[in-house]
C-alpha cells in the first residue's frame, strides 16, 4: 500500500509539472511605436510664421498652431505621400509637435503643411535626446 501511495503522489506531481510546463504563456503586446532600443530618440518640429512686410529679417517669427507635420521613412515615400510613418498637428503658442520613440540615428523625411503651403525637409533622430527642427513659413 505504501508503494501505491508513492506512485499516486508521483503521478499527481508529474501531472502538475507537465500541466504547468506545457501551459502556453502569452507575450506582452508591444506597441509598434514604442521604443524598444532603450534610447529616447525624438524629433520636435516647431513651425513658425513670419511676415516680411513688418519683419523683413524674420527675427520675430511666431508659432503656428494647427500646422500638419507628416513623417516618412524615405524621400521617395514623402514624394509620393505614402506610406505615412507618423503624423501630428502643432499646438500651443510655440507651434510644436514631438515625435518620440524613433529609431536612433535614422534620417526621417518631413512634409509640413500650413494654410495650404507645404515645405519639405529632413531630420536625423539623435541617439539619445531630442532633435529640434524648425520650419519657417514666410508671408502667411
Amino acid at each position: 500500500m505504501n508503494a501505491h501511495f508513492r506512485n499516486g503522489i508521483f503521478l499527481v506531481a508529474w501531472s502538475l509539472f507537465f500541466a504547468l510546463a506545457c501551459h502556453p504563456t502569452s507575450l506582452p503586446e508591444i506597441d509598434p511605436a514604442e521604443n524598444t532600443t532603450g534610447y529616447d530618440a525624438s524629433i520636435e518640429v516647431r513651425v513658425l510664421v513670419c511676415d516680411p512686410q513688418t519683419d523683413p529679417q524674420c527675427l520675430e517669427a511666431y508659432g503656428a498652431p494647427g500646422a500638419s507635420v507628416y513623417v516618412y521613412l524615405t524621400e521617395e515615400d514623402r514624394d509620393f505621400g505614402e506610406p505615412l510613418y507618423r503624423s501630428g498637428i502643432t499646438g500651443g503658442e510655440q507651434g510644436t509637435v514631438r515625435f518620440s520613440a524613433l529609431d536612433p540615428g535614422k534620417r526621417f523625411y518631413l512634409s509640413t503643411v500650413y494654410l495650404g503651403e507645404a515645405i519639405l525637409s529632413s531630420e536625423t533622430a539623435p541617439v539619445n535626446g531630442i532633435a529640434k527642427h524648425e520650419v519657417i513659413f514666410v508671408g502667411q
